[in-house]
């Protein structure tokens, strides 16, 4: 049971660190998003706030459907609707269509740490719960910190659009792998 629990708090580390990869896809891409829309530097301020503005309204919503369906249900969807609106940003074809999938990602992504909260009470005995979160926690700064160079170096290789579809795929495939191997409880 030990092993399972260890194996737990590391694939809801890698979530986390994949949360931030993803966010931060769009400001190592600002230079080449920007130029392809002819957007201003307030336009792309609000490309990266409108994010936050959905995730910050969902936050309840999704910590209670995660309190009802249970996050076995609620990360695969949660991380599978944000993974289908990181791929779309690589469709976007304007300013507008930008921000409606920047904010339908930041609504999607909003239940993730909720979600592995849930996850942690359903398994974890209280005395590792902290000691999780804070692992969880990491994992999202550690994403933030070392992603930067390759999600650059992908955008740089590919092209803005594809790197999404690439970041998009690497989400889904998390998605169903966590559909096929969690249990809530």
């Amino acid at each position: 049971m030990i092993l399972a629990r260890h194996r737990l708090v590391g694939i809801t580390f890698t979530l986390t660190m994949l949360l931030y990869v993803d966010r931060i896809a769009i400001s190592a891409g600002k230079t080449a998003v920007a130029q392809q829309f002819s957007l201003s530097d307030t336009q792309f301020g609000w490309v990266l706030s409108i994010f936050a503005l959905g995730y910050a309204l969902f936050q309840i919503p999704a910590g209670a459907f995660v309190d009802r369906f249970g996050p076995r249900l609620a990360l695969t969807l949660i991380v599978g609707a944000w993974s289908f609106f990181t791929g779309m940003t690589g469709l976007a074809w304007s300013f507008a269509s930008l921000l409606a999938f920047r904010l339908l990602f930041g609504l999607s992504e909003a239940g993730a740490f909720p979600a592995c909260a849930r996850v942690f009470y359903a398994w974890l005995p209280a005395g590792e719960r902290g000691l999780a979160q804070g692992i969880n926690l990491s994992g999202s700064r550690l994403g933030a910190a070392f992603a930067l160079p390759p999600v650059a170096w992908l955008l740089l290789t590919i092209g803005w659009r594809f790197a999404f579809f690439i970041l998009s795929l690497v989400g889904t495939v998390w998605a169903a792998g966590w559909h096929l191997w969690f249990r809530n409880s």
